[in-house]
């Protein structure tokens, strides 16, 4: 009988989210830690260049996304609803199709790298330390892309221990590999660069190493990683949801980059320190929400095997227990950023006054609504996990599109610099309320329709 379906809902939530919650520290930390040795050898033109980076890798996480969290969810509803054979399937082509997409998108880093820099926001000062950064790292893009799917599926197999140790083992590496090259052999931001997909190309092997040899809910074979359009469109149709959360996230950084390097410009701090803070307090936000994050993403397998198999109970449950969790965690790191914004600052070696009194308003202003953002991210993965993507696309896609980049684009007409700011904290209020709109009604349904629904246990 799968655990899934009839162990304790507190249990599998924190055996699935611990694991995840790990997972997300370790992504970030790539980013992160790249960003901290930057800071402290290149200074804020370097920490502006990663972050001219960063929608490149979001893109990549995005496409990953795509493929891996949608192929995950299929894969456990179908083992929810007892069918192998497809579940299989979901498997193969999920590898096949990554690897030949990852292979894609590094030819088109190369080719259109300098137009994609100009678009995502770098001015002449930043370009250089730009470019070459992004040079080492479009060698990585196979690896990343890979990464983010076979991690999904792995813990879509129900075995989230191995997904974070092999990207745990992938991390360690990537801060000694990282450190060795800049410190030692003074590499500076390429230095960084080659350490991060040095990274990312053990964990990217470890992780295929498990789902071509350990699988363990079903036995691939040679014939699963064969492409089948009515499969892999299966996959999308899910996937998109995530997807277009993370595109969305990608498309309001650049407008942010791009607003920063315009009302920036026109402020005392130059266009450097608004794109560098941004970047680098976004990117201590992401470890901050980890846990938020890890439980947002961790529920998946509960909710898609359980709606499958119509246990509604359980699905309910498990949604219940998982906003409280993400709000009193968020309601931590809201503290955290208002009472100790210099101090998170000065993580990145900058003393420069001016940075961190920009810092401090960032922080505090910038990230005001964490404390109720949680209650989008558990919404977001709810629909996409149960079959219903379309809403989960469209909650995805409310606090950047509908919000965040509008505002974002026109308080600071009136307000300058400080209307960029000011643009994130209503857009997550915004979309809070949408989120609990949204889930709410989806609840009060699974409620009238477990009423009439008998739960099905599988095997």
């Amino acid at each position: 009988m799968n655990p899934l379906g009839v162990e304790k809902i507190s249990k599998l939530i924190w055996k699935f989210a611990i694991p995840g919650f790990i997972l997300y520290i370790v992504t970030a930390s790539y980013n992160l830690i790249d960003q901290i040795f930057i800071g402290q050898t290149v200074g804020v033109v370097g920490m502006a260049a990663t972050n001219i980076n960063f929608p490149l890798s979001t893109t990549l996480n995005a496409v990953g996304a795509l493929i891996g969290i949608g192929a995950a969810a299929r894969f456990n509803l179908k083992l929810g609803a007892g069918d192998k054979r497809i579940a299989c399937r979901i498997v193969g082509n999920a590898i096949t199709s990554i690897a030949i997409i990852g292979v894609i998108f590094t030819v088109l880093i190369f080719v259109f790298m300098k137009p994609i820099l100009l678009m995502f926001g770098a001015t002449p000062e930043i370009m250089p330390y730009a470019l070459s950064y992004t040079r080492v790292t479009a060698i990585g893009t196979p690896f990343l892309m890979v990464l983010y799917v076979v991690n999904n599926l792995i813990r879509a197999d129900g075995n989230p221990i191995f997904a974070t140790i092999s990207m745990s083992i992938g991390a360690v590496l990537h801060v000694g590999f990282t450190a060795v090259f800049m410190f030692v052999f003074d590499m500076g931001l390429a230095g960084a660069a080659l350490g991060t997909i040095v990274g990312q190309f053990i964990s990217a092997f470890l992780g295929l190493y498990y789902v071509l040899k350990k699988f363990k809910s079903v036995k691939l074979r040679k014939k699963h990683y064969k492409l089948s359009w009515p499969i892999l469109a299966s996959i999308l149709v899910i996937g998109m949801a995530p997807f277009f959360t993370q595109l969305t996230a990608t498309v309001s950084q650049v407008v942010l980059n791009n607003m920063m390097k315009i009302y920036g410009g026109a402020s005392i701090y130059g266009a450097e320190i608004p794109i560098a803070v941004s970047g680098s307090m976004n990117k201590i936000n992401i470890i901050c929400m980890s846990l938020t994050l890890g439980v947002s993403q961790g529920i998946a397998p509960l909710l898609s095997f359980n709606y499958g198999a119509k246990n509604f109970l359980r699905v309910r449950e498990t949604i219940h227990r998982a906003m409280v969790i993400v709000l009193i965690f968020s309601s931590c790191v809201f503290v955290c950023f208002q009472v100790f914004p210099v101090q998170i600052a000065r993580i990145f070696g900058e003393t420069d006054p001016l940075y961190l009194e920009f810092a401090t308003k960032f922080l505090r202003i910038y990230f005001f609504m964490t404390f109720i953002n949680g209650v989008q991210f558990v919404t977001t993965t709810v629909y996409p996990s149960i079959g219903k993507p379309q809403i989960g696309a469209f909650v995805g896609l409310s606090r950047q599109v509908i919000f965040l980049i509008p505002f974002m684009v026109l308080l600071p007409i009136k307000m300058g610099l400080a209307g960029v700011i000011y643009a994130a904290p209503i857009a997550d209020g915004l979309a809070a309320i949408t989120s609990i709109i949204l889930i709410t009604r989806e609840l009060k349904i699974m409620k009238r329709a477990g009423q009439h629904a008998a739960p099905r246990l599988n095997d």
